[in-house]
């Protein structure tokens, strides 16, 4: 392939330590330019995006220039996982509550790392918030199941969705998005809610 083209540009470039990804792009590296964009240029397993930083586009910039409104960090400090996991369920409720009594059109997102986390948390989200109907997304699900659940957090029939590593680049509902950290056991020791609003349109 790489006789066919000019150049290879990669985006999401940080899946480039990855072995599949990283085999292909080789067939290029001394044979034709590789370009790579990604704006998470650092992986969760220590992996390095190889090359130069030719240009950075920093935060502070892209909410300068309104691609992204303020991000509110909020500390959470629990006494242990289930605790913490708690304090971060009430504190998106009343982020939420607040918002949609403001006229807002937002929705919430909770990741984690596993299946079986994913499910715990569906299950505190669901106790905590039945009124906002959340729903579980993740690659076990029947294709049909996750496309209805997906149809229901568009729709706004449902305002949560708790996903395992999904949903999380680039992907856009349409309106402004909620959104708490990964909740992981290996993230415990700095729980917090991240309020990330992907700001397309107000």
């Amino acid at each position: 392939m790489a006789e066919n083209v000019a150049a290879l540009f990669v985006d999401e470039a940080h899946h480039i330590g990855a072995r599949t990804w990283n085999s292909f792009k080789e067939q290029f590296v001394g044979r034709r330019r590789v370009v790579q964009f990604t704006a998470t240029p650092f992986r969760n397993d220590g992996r390095r995006v190889d090359g130069k930083f030719i240009y950075v586009y920093p935060l502070k910039k892209a909410q300068e220039e309104l691609y992204f409104k303020r991000i509110d960090f909020v500390p959470v400090n629990g006494l242990d996982q289930n605790d913490t996991d708690r304090l971060i369920v009430a504190g998106v409720k009343g982020a939420l509550d607040r918002d949609i009594a403001a006229g807002f059109d937002h929705r919430a997102m909770a990741r984690a790392e596993t299946v079986s986390r994913a499910v715990a948390l569906h299950s505190a989200y669901r106790t905590a918030m039945p009124g906002y109907d959340p729903v579980l997304v993740h690659s076990g699900l029947a294709r049909a199941d996750r496309r209805d659940a997906l149809n229901r957090l568009r729709s706004g029939k449902s305002r949560i969705v708790v996903c395992v590593d999904m949903l999380g680049e680039g992907y856009d509902l349409g309106t402004e998005d909620r959104g708490p950290p990964r909740q992981t056991e290996e993230r415990s020791r700095d729980p917090s809610v991240r309020r990330t609003l992907h700001a397309y349109s107000e």
